[in-house]
């Protein structure tokens, strides 16, 4: 595994925010390793790239804020993991809910190539246990995100 000061840090940070959180009956971080575990597999991946990774959902499952990404690994990081976050907007530095629609959340994430990047992996980690869970739903979910995703 590739391994930096900023790594670290966006692993540690994940592991504190997501502390009582699970994936399915695992803790978070497993997911957080899985998509970091695929993107290594990619010849091109790199720390900034596995940062994002770590990073993907602290913004859409925790209550810390874009200021706080932005100042710790700095606007390439924070603006990968704010297209990647769903239901993350930011308005004059405030959080927000959105009512995005998927079409324009696709959008969004294709327009930030690193975002796109680590969304395709979660995607396809996402997919990969929906399979194992038997859940058809999901599985017809991320499948056809998959789909939009490498359009």
């Amino acid at each position: 595994m590739i391994t930096s000061t900023k790594l670290e840090l966006a692993i540690n940070l994940a592991k504190h925010m997501h502390t009582d959180q699970k994936y399915g009956r695992y803790s978070y971080m497993v997911h957080l390793h899985d998509v970091a575990d695929l993107l290594e597999t990619d010849t091109t991946c790199d720390e900034t790239t596995l940062t994002v990774a770590y990073l993907h959902d602290i913004l859409e499952d925790t209550n810390l804020s874009v200021t706080v990404i932005e100042h710790l690994f700095g606007g390439v990081i924070s603006s990968a993991v704010v297209a990647i976050s769903k239901s993350y907007v930011a308005r004059d530095g405030f959080r927000t809910r959105s009512a995005i629609s998927n079409k324009d959340y696709i959008a969004r994430v294709k327009r930030n190539l690193l975002a796109l990047k680590v969304k395709i992996a979660d995607t396809r980690c996402n997919l990969a246990q929906s399979q194992l869970d038997g859940d058809t739903k999901r599985i017809e979910k991320y499948s056809r995100q998959l789909e939009l995703l490498q359009e």
